[in-house]
């Protein structure tokens, strides 16, 4: 019954514009080829419904709710985009974005690890490792020990205790969390 409620109603607008269009002609040479337009556009709008019906798909009466289905599979789709790694991949090209647009001379590699929660809004992060890289800085030789596991311990500089205050403040974690090095 909608449907033919919504085919009455839209053939009543098209009339009226059909009308009020033809109207507003003024020469008689331009009358002859816009009735005919017009005329199309109203048995279009006329034939809609009888092409609807011959083209009628009965799937869609054995399965009403298929649409909501495939909406409700497709928001589960998004949902999945907004998941743990993806919110990690975001959070790690972020902070790396901030590190280059304060540090324009040197390139940086971020890490992190830790758990993000959507819902909650929440992130839990366990660790965060920068890479600095720095074209124009001599690297140093690390020592190598043959045969006894030495505790590696990396002596930061002022530029990497800089960068660590930066990313304390900006991701709110503690100092502790931080490891950069050079590469």
């Amino acid at each position: 019954m909608e449907i033919i409620k919504n085919w009455a109603s839209t053939l009543c607008v098209t009339v009226i514009f059909i009308s009020i269009a033809y109207l507003l002609l003024h020469t008689d040479e331009m009358k002859k080829h816009v009735k005919f337009a017009l005329s199309l556009i109203l048995l279009s709008v006329m034939i809609t419904p009888i092409l609807n019906f011959l083209n009628f798909d009965e799937t869609k009466i054995e399965n009403p709710f298929k649409e909501k289905e495939n909406f409700a599979q497709q928001n589960k789709d998004k949902e999945s985009i907004y998941n743990n790694d993806y919110l990690k991949e975001s959070l790690e090209n972020v902070l790396t974005q901030k590190l280059k647009n304060t540090y324009k001379d040197k390139k940086f590699e971020v890490e992190i690890e830790g758990t993000m929660n959507v819902d909650k809004m929440e992130a839990d992060i366990k660790q965060v490792n920068i890479g600095v890289i720095d074209d124009k800085k001599i690297k140093k030789v690390e020592k190598i020990v043959i045969g006894e596991k030495e505790n590696k311990l990396q002596i930061e500089d002022e530029f990497l205790k800089e960068v660590k205050s930066m990313v304390c403040d900006e991701l709110q974690i503690s100092k502790d969390k931080i490891n950069i090095k050079y590469m």
